[in-house]
């Protein structure tokens, strides 16, 4: 149906980039690559999701140098793990990530959106870890972000992960 014409469309337009060796060409690469990873793991292809990430979307994004491109596909990557259970190594790609949303220069909105999200979910891997000393050092990183986004869908997140800290700690009337 749609999604495969999509996905036809999708190779096709991806094939032809690849003829073009400047930056824009690599950054669109690398956004129709993570495209076509995120259908492949909604149709449960976790294989083929994680291939198109590691093995095209990375590449390209980093022959593109655009930070936030490429922070967002470790930040996929180290998700994919973290759903596996492979936490350590998911540490490792949010660790990357980190360090690329870090770099990105411009601050809006959504960037600021991606880079609370990317110190909670990676707080809360390294919680899991017993790392509590980092995971609390991103829970508070994201939590001088959020503090003036009252309304964000993430408090909820951040909250969970917080409660998720003090549990593991054994505080419970904090959490």
């Amino acid at each position: 149906g749609d999604v495969e014409s999509f996905t036809k469309e999708s190779t096709v337009t991806l094939s032809k980039l690849k003829k073009h060796n400047n930056r824009s060409s690599f950054e669109m690469q690398a956004i129709i690559a993570q495209n076509l990873s995120i259908i492949r793991r909604m149709q449960d292809n976790e294989k083929e999701s994680m291939r198109l990430l590691v093995e095209v979307a990375i590449p390209a994004a980093m022959k593109s140098r655009n930070s936030e491109i490429l922070s967002d596909q470790f930040k996929l990557v180290g998700i994919a793990l973290m759903n596996i259970s492979d936490r350590k190594k998911a540490d490792s790609y949010f660790q990357k990530a980190i360090k690329e949303i870090e770099k990105a220069d411009k601050s809006s909105p959504i960037l600021l959106e991606s880079k609370t999200e990317l110190y909670i979910v990676a707080a809360e891997n390294l919680i899991y870890l017993e790392n509590f000393c980092e995971g609390r050092k991103l829970l508070n990183k994201a939590f001088l972000i959020l503090k003036n986004y009252p309304t964000s869908n993430l408090n909820g997140l951040y909250y969970y992960s917080d409660g998720l800290y003090y549990q593991k700690l054994k505080k419970y009337e904090l959490a």
